[in-house]
């Protein structure tokens, strides 16, 4: 199974070449593999594997299988980065780059509009994916279209994102005045 993996994770290397290669139906289909066949390895692993039935052994073991490879490229990303960028270049960029960003908060807030949810009426994977993001407008000094605010403030009443707020989002929390998020 891992080099099945290997070869779907290969897959969505090419997917992001400017040739777009083509490789066990593409990027997505790929990602979508990788994923479903890693659940059942993990599973595999955390009901057969001995050594691994202490899950916090077994997330010892993940983080330091995952973590140097993640150093060494952020490094080299950050290498990279220093040599093919200028500051100008990404002056240059800032504007299109809020730009982007008020774009698809409005395309966001027309839909919120319309439905309590993302998704239409019931909180789902999309609420919970788009909800970090979001969060982080006032720290960017971008202003909250009303429909988001009052969805931000839905999501955020939710007991789910109080317990986790703390850790994983400490800049999610609301700012001082309404409207403003940061």
């Amino acid at each position: 199974m891992g080099t099945l993996r290997t070869l779907l994770a290969i897959a969505v290397v090419f997917a992001h070449t400017p040739l777009a290669i083509r490789i066990f139906g593409g990027g997505r289909v790929a990602v979508q593999m990788f994923y479903a066949i890693s659940g059942f390895l993990i599973t595999f692993v955390l009901e057969n594997v001995k050594a691994y039935q202490n899950p916090r052994r077994f997330y010892e073991n993940r983080a330091l299988r995952i973590f140097p490879v993640y150093c060494a490229v952020l490094a080299m990303s950050a290498v990279v980065a220093f040599v093919f960028s200028t500051q100008m270049a990404s002056f240059r960029q800032l504007p299109f780059s809020a730009q982007t960003l008020r774009a698809a908060a409005g395309r966001v807030a027309a839909d919120l509009r319309e439905n309590e949810w993302l998704a239409g009426d019931r909180f789902t994977l999309a609420d919970i994916a788009v909800y970090p993001h979001l969060a982080q407008f006032g720290t960017l000094g971008l202003a909250v279209d009303p429909a988001v605010d009052q969805w931000l403030r839905r999501v955020a009443a939710r007991p789910s994102v109080q317990a986790i707020a703390a850790d994983l989002f400490p800049l999610a929390t609301m700012g001082p005045e309404p409207g403003r998020w940061g």
